[in-house]
């Protein structure tokens, strides 16, 4: 287009005439504003499609999501969606402990139950290693002394549950960090530290305090 061209359908400001202004007033109606578009009725709208992050009549659940109550899911408040957090602690932890009653009564039968079968054992120190569920029972069956296990505490995070405790044999007493990765809702590997109690320095005695 040219310079200084007339568009078609636009109004030369240069050329307004009164009876344009009046159609323009009768056209805006008694309020002085411009009529708008008629306003759908409630349910005439199209349907949208459901979002996996929002709440609807039935709740959408994101993946690898289990159903609670209004907790925060993916990145939005969703009713009945969360992630597995401190559920997910909380049962392993409670696996742990478990594994430390049924270890102080003497029923290593139990443990069938905590484990994964292919499950393995590391024991650094000595550099042994249990590998599947024969090799633990075999091991469980054959202890001279099954411990009296004495928990300090149980931390956890995602697939990892870190234990202290006092392992008491009887005799000797160890004091020992227990390392446990799951796999689902049972443990896929422990690595087990222990360590015998010993008389502390007297060259530090001056900035340490004796538990």
């Amino acid at each position: 287009m040219g310079c200084g061209a007339h568009e078609p359908g636009r109004r030369d400001r240069r050329a307004v005439r009164p009876a344009d202004l009046r159609r323009e007033g009768a056209a805006r109606g008694l309020s002085g504003r411009a009529h708008r578009p008629p306003v759908p009725i409630r349910g005439s709208e199209p349907a949208r499609p459901a979002s996996p992050y929002r709440s609807t009549s039935s709740p959408q659940v994101a993946p690898g999501a289990r159903p609670t109550a209004g907790r925060q899911c993916g990145y939005s408040v969703t009713r009945g969606c969360t992630v597995d957090g401190a559920d997910r602690n909380a049962q392993h932890e409670a696996v742990v402990e478990r594994l430390i009653a049924c270890i102080n009564e003497g029923r290593i039968e139990v443990m069938d139950e905590l484990f994964h079968e292919d499950a393995v054992m590391d024991w650094p120190q000595s550099g042994e290693r249990v590998v599947g569920g024969e090799n633990r029972r075999g091991v469980y069956r054959a202890f001279p002394q099954l411990p009296t296990i004495t928990p300090r505490r149980i931390v956890s995070a995602g697939d990892l549950v870190v234990a202290e405790a006092t392992l008491d044999y009887g005799g000797p007493v160890y004091k020992t960090v227990f390392v446990f990765e799951f796999r689902g809702d049972r443990i896929a590997r422990e690595t087990a530290y222990w360590s015998e109690p010993f008389d502390p320095p007297d060259w530090r005695s001056r900035w340490v305090e004796v538990a």
